[in-house]
C-alpha cells in the first residue's frame, strides 16, 4: 500500500471515529484519547491530521456534508432513502 493511501485510510478511520465518539458523547464529551482508541491509531496520527479537536469536529461534518449532497445529487447511496 502506498503512504499517501495508507494516510488517506488513517484520516478516513480518523473522521469516522470522531463521528460516532461526537455522536455518542457529544463534542465536549469527546476526547481526543477516545478518538485515537476507536479508530485503532496513534495520537501522533491524529496530530498530523489534525491540529485540534476543532479541526477533527470540522472534518467530520465537511464529510458529512459531502455525503449528503452525494445522495441528494443521486451519486451516493443510502439504504434507508431507497
Amino acid at each position: 500500500m502506498a503512504r499517501q493511501e495508507r494516510a488517506e485510510q488513517t484520516r478516513r478511520r480518523l473522521i469516522e471515529a470522531a463521528a460516532a465518539e461526537f455522536a455518542a458523547h457529544g463534542y465536549a464529551g469527546t476526547s481526543l484519547l477516545g478518538i485515537v482508541t476507536s479508530a485503532g491509531v496513534t495520537m501522533g496520527a491524529l496530530t498530523f491530521h489534525f491540529p485540534s479537536k476543532s479541526a477533527v469536529a470540522d472534518a467530520v461534518q465537511e464529510a458529512g456534508a459531502a455525503a449528503t449532497r452525494e445522495v441528494m445529487d443521486g451519486e451516493g447511496s443510502a439504504p434507508g432513502l431507497q
